[in-house]
């Protein structure tokens, strides 16, 4: 519907975006080697938390580092660092 307004969220739906790794921490469950990673977004400073195989992740995250965040259906989907 033209003119609209939309929710905050909608643009987490799905894309990438900027932002920054607060935390990153490993996790093996069952044998699977798995990161839980606490970001926030450039254009929303709330602390957001993804669990993601490792495969999907650039390698040794640390707090700090400057990432792209992609998403699709506001799942994080990859997260790999920003070019320099």
């Amino acid at each position: 519907m033209p003119g609209a307004s939309r929710p905050k969220d909608y643009l987490m739906l799905f894309g990438s975006h900027a932002g920054a790794i607060l935390a990153a921490q490993p996790v093996d469950i069952h044998g699977t080697r798995l990161l839980d990673v606490r970001y926030v977004l450039d254009t929303d400073p709330t602390p957001r938390s993804a669990r993601l195989g490792l495969e999907a992740v650039s390698d040794a995250l640390r707090p700090g580092d400057r990432v792209i965040i992609h998403l699709l259906m506001n799942v994080v989907t990859r997260i790999e660092r920003e070019a320099p």
